[in-house]
């Protein structure tokens, strides 16, 4: 069979010879599939290290190594290739331990073959498909990081939770904070850098509504509906007294519901000063 670039290529794993031709034939039917068999666990393991599946299917018991031990290997290698355990073994720890070390479906064999071949089919594709959208999503995800990472202005982001997604090369510079020590805290950690203490920042008013009313912030402007901004004194900022403009805004997935917020800070010292000797003139 010719195989075209839109099948999805799957790697078959199970030592009973039958079974392996027989679901090769009956995955490959519809034209989607393009199937590559082996025998031993130990020489899949080699195939997917040589060559780029979209799928691997195994089985669980196999005399070399059992699908769970490839299943271990692959994502210990940091692989995480779709992939389903296939077996005859209904026992529900089988399961419960597939799914644990990373299967991403679990398919007991069995039952009229029209039937089982066609879930697994299904299985395969709603597998390729999910890995196919995370992969876009982390991919999105990473250059936007990138974009952030070289704005000029001080910028960090946080999830809904509170805890901090990103932070930008010019805001390590401006706290003389390394992204390594602000990744994941939450609670305010952000704000001591700011204000000497943990307290909301613009960017959490963003979130939530009720902050607003709970903490003051002079000349807070709204722009474009969901953006927020202002311009504070910090009388002791890194032992200075700085002006600085926040602005923050709603971060929003593809579906349009809001997953955090981003912020961004720019020292106008300069700019007050200036402003400050025009007036006395």
């Amino acid at each position: 069979m010719e195989y075209s670039d839109k099948q999805i290529s799957i790697l078959y794993v199970d030592d009973e010879a039958l079974l392996l031709d027989l679901t090769k034939r009956y995955l490959e039917k519809t034209g989607d599939f393009s199937v590559e068999t082996e025998s031993s666990a130990k020489n899949g393991l080699k195939k997917i290290k040589e060559k780029k599946y979209d799928a691997v299917i195994s089985d669980y018991k196999m005399a070399d190594m059992d699908g769970l031990e490839l299943l271990r290997t692959i994502r210990d290698e940091g692989n995480n290739i779709p992939f389903i355990i296939f077996t005859g073994r209904g026992r529900e720890e089988v399961a419960v331990e597939a799914l644990n070390e990373g299967a991403d479906y679990y398919l007991q064999k069995g039952g009229k073959p029209k039937v089982q071949f066609g879930e697994l089919q299904n299985l395969v594709r709603q597998a390729v498909a999910k890995k196919k959208a995370e992969s876009e999503l982390l991919e999105h995800q990473q250059r936007l990081e990138e974009i952030i990472n070289f704005l000029p202005d001080a910028t960090f982001a946080i999830d809904k939770e509170g805890k901090v997604i990103v932070w930008n090369r010019a805001i390590e510079e401006m706290t003389g904070i390394p992204v390594s020590e602000m990744l994941g805290k939450g609670e305010y950690e952000y704000s001591v850098y700011f204000y000497g203490r943990r307290r909301p920042m613009l960017i959490n008013l963003i979130l939530d509504n009720d902050l607003k009313n709970q903490y003051s912030y002079p000349n807070i402007n709204s722009k474009n509906g969901d953006k927020l901004y202002t311009d504070i004194l910090l009388p002791n900022f890194r032992n200075n007294e700085v002006y600085m403009w926040f602005i923050a805004s709603p971060l929003y997935s593809q579906e349009g519901d809001i997953t955090g917020a981003i912020e961004s800070i720019r020292d106008i010292t300069h700019i007050k000063l200036m402003e400050k000797a025009l007036g006395d003139n």
